[in-house]
């Protein structure tokens, strides 16, 4: 079993993986034509245009690890999940990086907290996407995570939920309901 069977409590990691998949793909989208257009423009410092470099880098390979993720996703190609792992490493790290150095030489300001608050945000999300798609690569390794595995899972449970319901149907009772009492009191007239 992987580190975590479940994702935020409501569905499999197979489905979570592809949607922390689709979460990096839009977030490298966005940190790229942010990053790229603040390049374009020149809105940075000497110490900010190499945090621009570092980020055009980390989210461009993000970007591509990210589609590889959801092709190994939807085919089941456990190797396909290893270079978004990597990625995901190198963006937290990244991150971590370029927060410090901009700490470092812009100092203190609302600009800079901000900013903080955002990315440190950002790093628990991919960490914790990380671990989804980690348990899932497990799950995967083992044996069970495919979408086949996944798809009998849920019919065994629905055969197993309408088995129930026969049985108590072929015994008398509603399916899903207790049997009514019977009344014990008699009736004279």
């Amino acid at each position: 079993m992987g580190l975590l069977s479940t994702c935020c409590c409501c569905c499999n990691v197979r489905t979570g993986s592809l949607a922390i998949a689709v979460y990096t793909l839009i977030l490298s989208c966005l940190e790229l034509t942010l990053n790229v257009m603040l390049i374009v423009f020149g809105f940075y410092t000497p110490v900010g245009f190499v945090c621009l470099v570092v980020f055009v880098v980390t989210f461009g390979v993000l970007f591509v690890t990210s589609v590889l993720l959801i092709i190994g996703i939807v085919k089941d190609i456990v190797i396909l999940y290893l270079p978004w792992m990597f990625s995901v490493v190198l963006a937290v790290l990244s991150i971590l990086v370029v927060v410090i150095a901009l700490l470092e030489s812009m100092g203190f300001s609302i600009f800079t907290i901000v900013y903080l608050v955002v990315w440190i945000v950002t790093g628990c999300i991919n960490v914790y996407g990380l671990l989804i798609v980690l348990s899932q690569y497990q799950e995967l390794k083992a044996g069970r995570g495919t979408a086949l595995y996944y798809k009998r899972a849920t019919n065994d449970s629905n055969a197993q939920s309408k088995q129930r319901g026969l049985t108590e149907q072929a015994e008398g009772s509603q399916p899903g309901y207790p049997e009514k009492p019977k009344s014990t009191t008699n009736t004279r007239v």
